[in-house]
Parts: C-alpha cells; sequence; structure tokens
C-alpha cells in the first residue's frame, strides 16, 4: 500500500512538473457619463470588477481557462458574480508579443435579487495581444468582444461588437 501511495505521489508531481499551469486575473475599473443637455440628465456609470483567473496550456497555440470575477456598477448599484470559462487559441507567436481569440461563455448572477430573468450572459469570441515580460509571466489584453448578449429580462439576441468599451487588461505567472 505505501509503495502504491509514493507511486501515486511521484506520477503526480512528475505530471506537475510538466504542467503548463497558469494563474493571473483581471483588475478593472471604467468611468463613463452620460449627459443628455448640461442641465436635465446626467448619469454616472462607473464600474469596477476583479476576476482571478486559471488556466492550462494544452501546448503553445491551445489553452483553457475560467475567471470567477466580482463587478459592481455605481449606476444601478447592482453587484455581480461573474463566471467565465474560455478556450484560447494562439494564432500568432513571436518573441515579443502573440495574438489570440477566446471563445468563451459568461454568465452574470444579479447578487441584488433573486429573479433569475435579471442575470445576463454572453457568448462569442474576444481576440487580445499578449505580452511576455518573462519566460514565466506576462500581460494579456481583450480588445473587442464579438457575439452575443442577452441582458436583463429581454430576450434579444443581437451580434455585437465592442472594441472601445470591452477591453480588459490583465496578468498571467505560469507555475
Amino acid at each position: 500500500m505505501n509503495r502504491l501511495l509514493l507511486s501515486f505521489f511521484a506520477s503526480l508531481l512528475t505530471v506537475t512538473l510538466n504542467a503548463q499551469i497558469y494563474v493571473g486575473g483581471n483588475l478593472g475599473m471604467s468611468f463613463s457619463r452620460d449627459v443628455a443637455t448640461a442641465t436635465t440628465y446626467i448619469q454616472s456609470r462607473n464600474r469596477v470588477s476583479v476576476a482571478p483567473e486559471i488556466g492550462y496550456s494544452f501546448n503553445k497555440l491551445f489553452s483553457l481557462g475560467a475567471s470567477v470575477g466580482y463587478n459592481w456598477t455605481e449606476s444601478a448599484g447592482s453587484h455581480h458574480i461573474t463566471i467565465a470559462p474560455y478556450a484560447r487559441i494562439t494564432f500568432v507567436q513571436w518573441a515579443h508579443f502573440g495574438l489570440f481569440v477566446d471563445a468563451l461563455y459568461e454568465y452574470n448572477f444579479n447578487l441584488q435579487t433573486s429573479d433569475v430573468g435579471l442575470n445576463t450572459w454572453k457568448a462569442g469570441l474576444s481576440p487580445g495581444i499578449k505580452i511576455p515580460i518573462s519566460e514565466k509571466c506576462g500581460f494579456t489584453t481583450r480588445i473587442a468582444f464579438i457575439g452575443w448578449q442577452r441582458y436583463l429580462k429581454e430576450i434579444v439576441f443581437l451580434p455585437s461588437l465592442n472594441i472601445i468599451n470591452s477591453a480588459s487588461v490583465g496578468f498571467y505567472w505560469t507555475l
């Protein structure tokens, strides 16, 4: 029995040493303000988000990962928990940067109410740039989102291309 356990832990250690597990995440803040006229309507939409991330690189081109995050939006005073699994394909890899596309599904749980209709989701593709700092760490940024979104109780599925307001910057560390 002891030899079996020792063999199991030795093989687990070997797999772990060769694994390409990475950890990281995003910390985001956005500030925007809608103004209809100078005196009648002003609404700020300040947002703060924190999303730790973990993933596994099968090779230099393909990896799977997920992030679990928290979002707070000032305009509605809303609090959300976000779960976002993704599959990443790196299609260009140079020494100083790489280009990738994430196929992702994101689900946002609204913590303010028990009404499931207020939960939102999106599914689609998100292109981005990966900038390595060293062999084990670097930065990633998603620069757009192309896909379908469901917001509030409306069941409207619209392809969207958000280049300006969907950029996010993250940090990763390969174990």
